[in-house]
């Protein structure tokens, strides 16, 4: 008897100890994927007026775009260099895409003419951590390093046109000693614009953000076509197509220099205002709006340049609007000139003659340009 009860207690000790390896090796192995597990990115945006069009990235997944043209691609295969294809009527358009990881590539107004698939701006967005700030370098610079531990992402800025706000006091962030003094290690939310050296400029950034992004959501900028409040606004993209932005009780509407004592509403956006839009696309084409951001103090338009001050600091020049009065605009570090087939013109370049500004009201009137096209 004494006999059988040993050997039943050495029995369950060994089930015990064959549990307590497996649970371990369990545990092992849920580490390993856990360490394995890769970045995810995204790869969006719209085609240029609209239309169902089959989309192919190498190595990366397919889908197809919806009536309005916007199409949305997900998975941790799509960080890196890729072959991006987009299929309508049978013929076959494509571009490389560079996509880093953990962070949202998006992809606007594509033009697809010649077999080439061409986007009209290409922007990157990156929600993470603010890593480093370089105020010594110009122009100055600032590095987003995502929270699923993808690839930072190094982005140029200038506070004077770079669009930098603390969403838990709603200040702005007007120089780059505060930024680098007070929110390095901030959470933060980063847009910003691909040159055409693959560069990126930083066009917005939201430190101690109050919500995520999500990262299926699309975005794209335009202007406010027409107003049906409270319900929705139309928005006009710039490759003429136009797009139903439905609001909510739960859309987040940010107005620039907006000062009621209650959240801005449908209503208090401006006619004609430029916006950014993001939020989920709808079978319909519509777009469900999460936010709408309005960019009431932007500069877009043409005119003539009437005279230019080079040598000054910074170098500006008198641009008179083909329907307003005349402006000087200033030139930045990160500003983009373009002169003809010239992409990385210098003020030296531009002459009196018609050209096309995008820039930033400052609040003494002038114009800050984030791109001169002459």
């Amino acid at each position: 008897m004494r006999t059988c009860v040993g050997r039943l207690v050495r029995l369950r000790g060994f089930v015990l100890a064959l549990g307590y390896i497996a649970a371990t090796m369990l545990l092992m192995e849920s580490a390993a994927f856990a360490a394995k597990k890769k970045p995810v990115s995204v790869i969006n945006g719209s085609v240029a007026g609209g239309g169902v069009v089959a989309i192919k990235v190498s190595k990366g997944g397919s889908t197809h775009s919806n009536k309005a043209g916007f199409f949305s691609l997900k998975g941790v295969k799509l960080a890196g260099k890729h072959t991006l294809t987009f299929t309508k009527k049978k013929v076959k358009y494509t571009t490389s895409v560079n996509v880093p990881s953990g962070s949202k590539l998006t992809l606007n107004g594509v033009k697809l003419a010649g077999k080439v698939a061409t986007s009209s701006e290409e922007d990157v967005s990156v929600e993470g951590t603010l890593s480093a700030v370089d105020c010594t370098a110009t122009p100055n610079t600032l590095t987003v390093t995502p929270s699923d531990g993808g690839t930072a992402v190094l982005m140029s800025f200038d506070p004077t046109t770079t669009t930098i706000i603390d969403d838990n006091t709603g200040a702005a962030i007007t120089d780059c000693a505060t930024l680098a003094g007070n929110y390095t290690g901030s959470p933060a939310d980063a847009e910003g614009t691909i040159d055409s050296s693959g560069g990126v400029t930083a066009t917005r950034v939201e430190l101690n953000p109050s919500g995520g992004g999500g990262g299926e959501d699309l975005s794209f900028k335009g202007t406010v076509q027409s107003e049906s409040c409270p319900t929705a606004i139309v928005v006009l993209r710039s490759d003429g197509t136009s797009v139903t932005v439905n609001i909510s009780a739960t859309t987040e509407i940010d107005i620039e220099g907006f000062s009621g004592s209650t959240p801005a509403t449908c209503s208090d956006i401006p006619a004609s205002a430029s916006v950014d839009i993001e939020g989920v696309p709808q079978a319909d084409g519509s777009v469900n709006a999460k936010s709408i951001h309005v960019q009431s103090s932007e500069f877009e338009g043409g005119g003539s340049i009437t005279s230019t001050n080079c040598a000054a600091t910074p170098p500006s020049f008198s641009f008179t609007p083909d329907s307003g009065t005349p402006v000087t605009v200033t030139i930045q570090a990160t500003t983009q000139i373009e002169v003809g087939d010239n992409d990385n013109a210098a003020c030296t370049d531009l002459t009196a003659a018609p050209a096309e500004v995008h820039g930033v009201v400052q609040p003494d009137g002038s114009v800050a340009a984030t791109e001169i096209q002459q």
